[in-house]
């Protein structure tokens, strides 16, 4: 292809220009040095790059192949397809205009100071880790954020949705698009608002279902890859009929929550451990801690469905200073332990253990006859019976068996 470039000279030769080069497959750049463009409802201009230095109202569409560079102003209500980088070092006032970044490599989007956008698409189409919106600053979005597909990754910047709706966020993505990094939305009504959060590797969505109104406010969102940490465990669950021990988080990774201006005293979590290196069971558990503070088994319990983690009606809100939440394992609660037991040669012994947790719990006893270094089942049988219940009976004993030890799996 020919690299055509123009200058624009004036308004109204413009128009004319513009649109007869474009009609060029030639035409691949748009330099604007100083003109004045009005693209109106209904024109569609197809090109490379635009380098904007002057002024461009564009109430039409903007299919572009390569950048955005504005140095000037830019305005209006039109739409800006990308499939390239974005680059403001002049004035971008959005009106309600959409802005879709398309492309199928990296984008990036490049704002002094941060960008804000009225509608905001991303559908990056490129193949993973190559499917990234980059941001170099923070970026506001004022009406709609669509995820479709590719990730947003903020680095240590945030990508920040304002308006309250739920609507706000438009997920329509089916290959898990998502941030990578620190997201923040407004909240201001009932319902479930989801936070897209992840990894570069994995979706890890956080929704919190907000069960009583609110007054506005906003919710800052992160999935953080770091071993959450174990502080105040192992705590029993009593809110299900299961009674399971909480005993380790997950140490792939937790989500972090922090509020402004608003209290949440009712609410359901609900957190996606995909990708996580241990399986997700049905009783997996949902904790939550205040930052500095020992985990703790706020709400209900919800079985777990695939790898997605759930806990009901929590009613201590979240703090201002950051919320933490975990997926847990769970095992049987020993309530009472086997106790030692001291009988005559002959005489009959058992051994009992108390325990509650998922049902059917399953119960296998052993022995060892030297302290300790090797252990065998029992089995039924001889002077055994109840080998695989809570309660082991030995029929008769003998001064053969002094020192016997006997252990049980629950």
């Amino acid at each position: 292809n020919t690299r055509t470039g123009f200058v624009l000279k004036s308004a109204v030769v413009v128009c004319f220009a513009m649109l007869l080069l474009l009609n060029n497959t030639q035409a691949q750049v748009i330099s604007n040095s100083g003109a004045t463009i009005n693209l109106t409802g209904g024109v569609v201009v197809q090109t490379d790059t635009v380098a904007n230095n002057g002024l461009i109202t564009n109430n039409g569409v903007f299919n572009l192949n390569g950048d955005y560079r504005n140095a000037a102003t830019t305005e209006g209500n039109g739409t800006i397809n990308l499939a390239g980088s974005w680059l403001n070092t002049g004035t971008f006032n959005a009106g309600n205009s959409t802005v879709q970044f398309n492309g199928t490599n990296l984008q990036t989007i490049t704002k002094a100071g941060g960008e804000e956008f009225y509608k905001l698409v991303i559908n990056n189409t490129g193949f993973a880790a190559n499917n990234r919106i980059m941001l170099s600053q923070q970026i506001t979005i004022s009406d709609t954020l669509t995820l479709m597909q590719g990730i947003i990754d903020p680095g240590v910047h945030t990508v920040f949705l304002t308006n309250s709706a739920i609507s706000a966020l438009n997920y329509t993505s089916t290959n898990g698009s998502r941030i990578i990094g620190k997201f923040q939305r407004g909240v201001n009504s009932t319902g479930t608002y989801l936070f897209p959060v992840g990894t570069l590797a994995n979706y890890n969505p956080l929704n919190l279902t907000n069960n009583t109104l609110a007054a506005t406010g906003t919710i800052l969102s992160e999935f953080v890859s770091a071993d959450p940490g174990d502080l105040g465990l192992p705590l029993t669950d009593l809110t299900s009929d299961d009674s399971v021990e909480v005993y380790q988080t997950y140490d792939d990774g937790y989500w972090n929550l922090v509020l402004t201006t608003f209290s949440v005293t009712d609410f359901d979590i609900n957190i996606d451990g995909a990708g996580f290196a241990t399986a997700v069971q049905d009783i997996t558990k949902v904790l939550k801690r205040n930052t500095g503070n020992d985990w703790t088994l706020d709400g209900t319990h919800k079985d777990a469905i695939g790898t997605v983690g759930f806990r009901n009606h929590l009613d201590s809100d979240l703090s201002p200073t950051g919320s933490q939440f975990a997926l847990a394992l769970g095992r049987p609660k020993i309530w009472t332990h086997p106790k030692d037991t001291a009988v005559c040669d002959g005489f009959s012994a058992s051994f009992s253990v108390y325990a509650t947790g998922r049902k059917p719990l399953t119960y296998q006893w052993q022995v060892s006859i030297n302290n300790g270094v090797t252990w065998s089942n029992v089995n039924n049988g001889g002077i055994y019976s109840g080998a695989t219940s809570s309660k082991l009976q030995l029929s008769a004993t003998n001064l053969a068996m002094d020192g016997y030890l006997y252990r049980v799996i629950v």
